[in-house]
């Protein structure tokens, strides 16, 4: 049996360790709002400068995005998440990587030559069905 002393001590530490648990998780979940609501901040500028007009893959963008993913990055340093599943959570980062990330256009001139092509190839294999389909005709033995 232990002593009244060792007794105290033991329910103590108990005490005490279920307390710095409680803390922890009450900071963590602060410091989650804290970091929910600066994100948020981020995405009503990049909004903001979409509205504007600005350019998906201006710096503007880009500048947002990194401060966005330094912000993840010492959350989850500190807190031990991994930082896919901050990316999980927050679904917003998707849009502020996408208009960070220059839009790939293809220009006129390369639709049209697509155009063109395209028919060109239509045409060329009307022409060589319609030539088949003459020569059938003419070993069948049709025009004499």
């Amino acid at each position: 049996m232990k002593s009244m002393p060792q007794l105290c001590a033991d329910v103590f530490n108990r005490v005490r360790e279920s307390c710095k648990t409680r803390i922890n998780s009450t900071r963590q979940f602060l410091q989650r709002r804290r970091l929910e609501s600066h994100l948020a901040r981020l995405v009503i500028a990049a909004q903001a400068h979409e509205a504007s007009g600005l350019a998906p893959g201006a710096p503007s963008y880009r500048l947002l995005k990194r401060e966005a993913e330094q912000l993840i990055g010492k959350f989850s340093h500190r807190w031990n998440v991994s930082q896919d599943q901050l990316h999980a959570d927050f679904p917003v980062l998707t849009r502020l990587q996408r208009l960070a990330a220059p839009a790939v256009r293809v220009a006129r001139v390369g639709r049209a030559l697509i155009v063109v092509a395209f028919g060109l190839i239509v045409f060329f294999t009307a022409g060589m069905l319609a030539g088949i389909a003459h020569i059938g005709y003419r070993l069948v033995g049709g025009g004499r």
